[in-house]
């Protein structure tokens, strides 16, 4: 009897977190992009590319696991935010950004935040709406931003700069 009884808990455990799972990818899909964790040498890529500096302010548009936004505030950034719509990525980025003063998680999808403050703007994310932020980008960023774009590039801009890492291309432009 015991067995049956765990054998069931286990069982809706399991289903259980098989539809969380389920959910969370959907969720992701269905908003822009897969979470997929950046490798640390591309993280640190990205950070070179910006060259932040104390005054920027950096947000990473659908910041997964908030690695990147951990990286930009421990280089002492005025503001690092992460703005993430998957449950699990966005706990996971809390998590990891936790200690960090200058560093801010943001539950939403990101056309209803504004980031027209940022400094320096990363988004790896599909080209649909890479081309979709590019409009954005146009109308509401001051000049001098820097915007990264991993692997998709925006079409209607000239790079300033493109680096490759590994099989990883990075796109980095000023408005």
């Amino acid at each position: 009897m015991f067995n049956l009884i765990l054998s069931i808990i286990i069982l809706i455990f399991l289903a259980g977190f098989i539809l969380f799972f389920f959910i969370d990818m959907m969720v992701s899909f269905y908003f822009g992009a897969p979470f997929v964790d950046t490798g640390n040498n591309l993280v640190d890529a990205i950070v070179r590319l910006g060259n932040p500096k104390s005054h920027d302010i950096f947000y990473d548009l659908g910041c997964g696991s908030g690695k990147i936004v951990c990286a930009f505030a421990r280089k002492q950034v005025l503001r690092s935010t992460g703005i993430e719509i998957t449950p699990s990525a966005y706990h996971l980025s809390k998590f990891r950004n936790r200690n960090l003063k200058n560093a801010k998680i943001i539950y939403k999808n990101f056309d209803n935040v504004d980031f027209s403050d940022g400094t320096i703007i990363y988004c790896y994310l599909f080209p649909s709406l890479v081309q979709k932020l590019a409009k954005r980008f146009e109308r509401q960023l001051k000049a001098n931003t820097k915007v990264i774009c991993q692997d998709f590039p925006i079409e209607s801009k000239k790079p300033e700069q493109i680096i490759k890492v590994g099989r990883h291309k990075l796109f980095l432009y000023k408005y």
